[in-house]
């Protein structure tokens, strides 16, 4: 009588979010760069994730935030990374990327050889 489309209106229990909650998480912490304060980092995507954002998109914005941390030449500035729990809740994941600006050479003055002499 109800057939597939009754099967597709059923909601998801509690317990299936739950663990889809936690895969989500898991997910985001394999691919965020520094691994502290994780239950405060599993708290904060909790709640960003309620407050309606999209898991995947959390996800994808902490790997461009970690491809930029690693990326850059030796030597180039690249900022200590944020910790978890700051990072989701200022929705850094809706950042702009973050394309690195062109580096001028640092102009170089006379070297110590050359002074002394």
């Amino acid at each position: 009588m109800f057939g597939a489309k009754a099967a597709e209106l059923v909601r998801p229990t509690k317990a299936q979010k739950a663990a889809e909650l936690q895969d989500a998480f898991n997910r985001f912490w394999e691919v965020y760069p520094k691994k502290a304060g994780k239950p405060q980092a599993q708290d904060a995507f909790a709640k960003q994730v309620k407050d309606g954002a999209d898991p995947k998109e959390i996800i994808a914005g902490a790997k461009r935030y970690a491809d930029f941390l690693a990326g850059g030449d030796k030597g180039e500035f690249r900022p200590i990374p944020k910790y978890p729990q700051g990072w989701l809740n200022g929705q850094r994941w809706l950042d702009e990327d973050i394309a690195p600006k062109a580096i001028m050479p640092r102009p170089r003055g006379p070297q110590w050889g050359e002074i002394v002499r």
